[in-house]
């Protein structure tokens, strides 16, 4: 009887260590779809942070703002006081999370841009530091 209890402990064991944890690419997705309520598909996703390096995300928001939105970009302001960086009635398809639930999940720390395929992360660039930054919005007007 002991080695039966002892047998289906383990096996037990086996079974639940098999999970799979979600990636962050399918955790973003779902905060997007299922948090934010997001249904529509886009090909960008501009998410602007108020934590990670203050200039950077300054100069994130003048870009959006400069920015002719289409009705492929989505943008996500993820801040608690958005009147210190934009004006959100200027932007068209704009959500507003004061919640910032990316930064609570853990899965993006800075404002950042998704770049979607077929309803699939294809790139994520991160405005978090002001060495690449000019690079990744270079990137980004390019596409």
């Amino acid at each position: 009887m002991r080695y039966l209890v002892i047998n289906l402990f383990v096996i037990t064991l086996l079974f639940t260590g098999c999970k799979k944890e979600k990636s962050t690419n399918d955790r973003i997705l779902e905060i997007v779809k299922d948090s934010l309520k997001v249904e529509k598909p886009f090909n960008k996703i501009l998410i602007l942070q108020e934590h990670g390096c203050g200039t950077c995300n300054k100069k994130f928001a003048d870009y959006i703002v400069d920015q002719k939105q289409n009705d492929s970009t989505l943008v996500i302001l993820s801040l608690q006081n958005i009147s210190g960086y934009i004006n959100a009635d200027e932007i068209k398809d704009v959500i507003i999370d004061r919640k910032q639930l990316f930064y609570k999940a853990n899965v993006l720390n800075h404002s950042a841009v998704i770049l979607m395929k077929k309803n699939e992360i294809d790139t994520i660039l991160n405005f978090s530091d002001a060495r690449v930054f000019n690079q990744n919005l270079e990137y980004l007007s390019e596409r």
